[in-house]
């Protein structure tokens, strides 16, 4: 008996599936055997990278990468924007500092 996602992973690659039992070929049959790999560590790892590679954009690294950016992308927009209005009103580039703190608060 054969594990389809262990023995998918292990054809993407080698280094997860190596312990595993249920890619080289697993001779019981028995329902506890299968549980207990179903809820073995190396299975759940296994499936976790599976869905990483169908999604990446789904990931906890991706979401947590999309949300820095955003924070990243806010906070130059703020510091343009205060650039600009110091332009646009012919104050001295010394204010930016100041206008800064005011932006923070």
């Amino acid at each position: 008996m054969f594990c389809k996602v262990c023995k998918d992973a292990t054809a993407a690659d080698v280094t997860v599936g190596h312990k595993n039992s249920f890619v080289s070929g697993n001779a019981q049959l028995k329902v506890e055997s299968i549980k207990l790999h179903e809820d073995s560590r190396n299975h759940k790892s296994v499936r976790a990278i599976l869905l990483a590679k169908k999604n990446p954009c789904e990931t906890l690294v991706a979401k947590f990468l999309f949300t820095l950016n955003s924070d990243t992308r806010d906070k130059l927009t703020k510091l343009f924007k205060t650039c600009h209005s110091l332009a646009k009103h012919n104050q001295p580039f010394s204010d930016y500092q100041w206008q800064c703190q005011l932006d923070e608060v």
